[in-house]
């Protein structure tokens, strides 16, 4: 999956966006002598904007001026087209999604699963499930690099966030070996 940012819609596909919306397009914009392109298509994606945002209110709040919702979904649909993605931000998007599971994952933790292989954290900690151990650290695992990539002095100094990776690792490797050595004493059947 590439990472380039996605190109942006032109002046053509931005105003059959807004004709299909029903969006009247202001005589200034449609009258302006040699207007920069760039700018017009900008105050086109501005003005396509502000009204999705108008009709998602309306939406959420089931004032749709008597529209059935499947109509008024699918016009609005017109402002982002299959052909003109938005560009996404991909490390705070990897980062929300890393959140989520860890959220998840820490639940799962806390669950007593039947057949799961527990290991004790540390001396004076009660006994944690491995698989789930293990899982939550490589999502943790995942989002400290994320962060660092982005931002190497998330954590103050850089081999500070290396620290805490490094010990990430460790955590990672012991709920491993419980879960290896859980695995060879009871073998799938």
């Amino acid at each position: 999956m590439s990472t380039d940012p996605a190109p942006l819609p032109d002046e053509t596909q931005l105003r059959t966006a807004l004709e299909t919306l029903g969006v009247q397009v202001p005589q200034q914009l449609a009258a302006a002598d040699d207007p920069d392109p760039k700018m017009l298509t900008v105050a086109l994606a501005a003005l396509a904007h502000r009204h999705l945002h108008q009709w998602l209110h309306a939406l959420i709040r089931g004032n749709q001026d008597d529209e059935a919702p499947g109509a008024f979904i699918d016009r609005l649909a017109a402002v982002r087209p299959q052909g003109w993605p938005l560009p996404e931000d991909h490390t705070a998007r990897a980062l929300d999604e890393l959140s989520w599971t860890i959220d998840r994952l820490s639940v799962l933790l806390l669950d007593e699963g039947g057949g799961a292989a527990p290991y004790t954290a540390s001396d004076e900690s009660p006994p944690v499930e491995a698989h789930a151990s293990a899982a939550l650290a490589a999502a943790e695992i995942a989002q400290e690099l994320i962060r660092l990539r982005a931002q190497p002095t998330f954590y103050g100094a850089p081999d500070q966030g290396l620290s805490l990776v490094s010990a990430r690792c460790v955590e990672l490797n012991v709920a491993m070996d419980a879960v290896a050595e859980h695995h060879r004493v009871r073998p799938a059947t």
